[in-house]
């Protein structure tokens, strides 16, 4: 069967990037959660265009938290089916920021200065430190829940969801495909993958197993239900403009 893949710019890197952003680094925690919904909104734009088209089937994929928005966006999506499939994508971004290899990357001073008073102690010292940092990493965990995909309606096809994680990936838990097979309350359930390596080196080594697992969902989903008739698709949107008016400027 032959595949088509359609790949776009995040929001807040390239061309999107923010003017007050260096590089790839967020500005506050805030564009994080708006970068996601951007995702999503736009994954969804993508299907129903594509799916008017005439294509199909239709799967989305993605790295990392490209995988978690990926499953929020299918979660979304229940106008047709689709497949899911992820590579190192966490259960949740709540524990990548506080326990991962990123946790350290995190400007904590900056957060616990933002909550102002309520993270400060009348105990000097270490013990007041400790406390900040405590405060700060409280509201990141409470901020990120949003992101936990436990909270949220399993993909819509099961059979059809692959979910790929690095044995030695020291960004996001190693168990998260476990983590979510469990959660998720469906008779079948989604298919899980082990690659060697870790987070970085699973994307740059391990690109032929993540195709061969876009492929293998595509299959199965193709193999389960007929193609969808186009009337139940809304009206093709303009995609390149509606994309190109998403852009941020701050």
């Amino acid at each position: 069967m032959e595949s088509q893949r359609f790949v776009w710019q995040s929001a807040y890197y390239g061309t999107r990037r923010p003017k007050r952003q260096t590089a790839g680094k967020l500005r506050r925690v805030s564009d994080m959660l708006s970068l996601g919904n951007a995702t999503i909104e736009e994954t969804l734009l993508m299907l129903r265009w594509l799916r008017a088209a005439g294509f199909w089937p239709l799967g989305i994929c993605g790295f990392s938290m490209g995988g978690v928005n990926a499953v929020l966006a299918a979660a979304c999506c229940r106008e047709f089916p689709v497949g899911v499939v992820t590579l190192c994508a966490p259960y949740s971004a709540v524990p990548v920021y506080l326990e991962g290899a990123l946790a350290r990357a995190c400007d904590w001073r900056a957060l616990q200065r933002d909550l102002g008073p309520a993270s400060s102690t009348s105990t000097p010292g270490a013990i007041s430190s400790y406390a900040a940092r405590r405060a700060a990493e409280e509201r990141m965990a409470q901020i990120l829940t949003v992101t936990d995909l436990r909270r949220v309606p399993p993909p819509p096809v099961p059979a059809a969801t692959i979910l790929l994680q690095a044995d030695d990936d020291a960004y996001v838990p190693t168990d998260s495909p476990e983590v979510l097979a469990g959660a998720w309350a469906t008779a079948e359930k989604p298919e899980i993958r082990r690659v060697n390596g870790g987070h970085v080196w699973a994307f740059l080594a391990q690109r032929r197993a993540f195709a061969q697992a876009i492929i293998d969902a595509s299959d199965s989903l193709s193999g389960r239900f007929a193609q969808p008739p186009l009337s139940h698709v809304q009206t093709r949107p303009s995609w390149p403009d509606r994309l190109t008016a998403n852009r941020l400027h701050n």
